[in-house]
């Protein structure tokens, strides 16, 4: 029986036998180990440790990736660095806006507190000075029943006399403050009529000027109308001068020749003669 051939596998090593490398095959490739899975990191290792029973292209292509996932590692580093400096200054932002809203916040808060003491400082005032009217009247009463004897009439008379007067002051006082809160409503009733008035005839005259404009727009639509139908004439006119005018000229020309010829037979006859 013949010999069986065996046919030639092909290997790299069988087909590329004098590969020339583009990186320095010496260098192996090395990982950043705490970024890879265990599984990967033992692979590494058994790649390191054979590394000189690896086809030269082989090697030259697991260098070439280390190369290439080396540059892409270092430039995502680089995005997440800006990324995190972009993030702290935006934090920083925040803290500047966070801060000056606060602050506006305090002023709000200070200024509305400002106000509200001044206000109940104002009414405060006005209370006590209420209070120790009341606390004369009341005192100036008091005298009246317990400071002076029943029987001394002249002295009631004159305290009374005295209080009539105090309760006449009060009741004038009250009418007098009725009266100026009555004209001070009358005066904004007054000026809320002028107001109104002076709306009313502000819209008048608006609407007077309307009127006019849309009057006066009627006749420069009626003149541009007139000016139109005259152009039109115009030019109508114009189309028929020239017709007179070739008319004529054609007129002019037939008299011509007529008298032309009428001088051609004239000529004839007195030659004849």
């Amino acid at each position: 029986m013949p010999r069986r051939q065996h046919k030639k596998l092909r290997t790299l090593w069988t087909e590329y036998p004098d590969y020339t490398p583009i990186h320095n095959l010496d260098t192996r490739p090395l990982f950043d180990e705490v970024l890879v899975k265990d599984e990967h990191s033992v692979l590494g290792q058994i790649i390191r440790e054979n590394w000189d029973l690896i086809h030269p292209l082989a090697r030259d292509y697991m260098l070439s990736s280390a190369f290439e996932w080396r540059a892409i590692l270092n430039e995502l580093n680089k995005v997440k660095s800006n990324l995190d400096l972009k993030q702290e200054n935006l934090d920083s932002h925040q803290d500047v806006f966070d801060q000056k809203a606060q602050r506006l916040l305090l002023e709000k808060e200070a200024e509305k507190e400002h106000i509200k003491e001044e206000i109940e400082e104002k009414y405060k005032n006005l209370l006590e000075q209420k209070d120790q009217e009341i606390a004369q009247y009341k005192l100036l009463a008091d005298s009246v029943k317990t400071g002076f004897d029943d029987s001394t009439t002249s002295t009631q008379d004159t305290i009374g006399t005295d209080m009539s007067d105090k309760d006449q002051r009060i009741t004038d006082l009250e009418l007098l403050v009725q009266e100026l809160k009555d004209q001070v409503k009358s005066q904004e009733l007054e000026s809320m009529n002028i107001q109104t008035g002076i709306s009313k005839n502000f819209q008048q005259q608006i609407n007077g000027i309307t009127s006019e404009l849309y009057e006066k727009q009627e006749q420069v639509d009626k003149l541009r109308d007139v000016l139109r139908k005259a152009k039109e004439q115009l030019v109508s006119l114009k189309e028929k001068t020239g017709e007179l005018t070739e008319r004529n000229v054609n007129l002019e020309d037939m008299v011509k020749d007529r008298d032309d010829k009428l001088r051609k037979v004239i000529r004839t006859i007195e030659s004849l003669d």
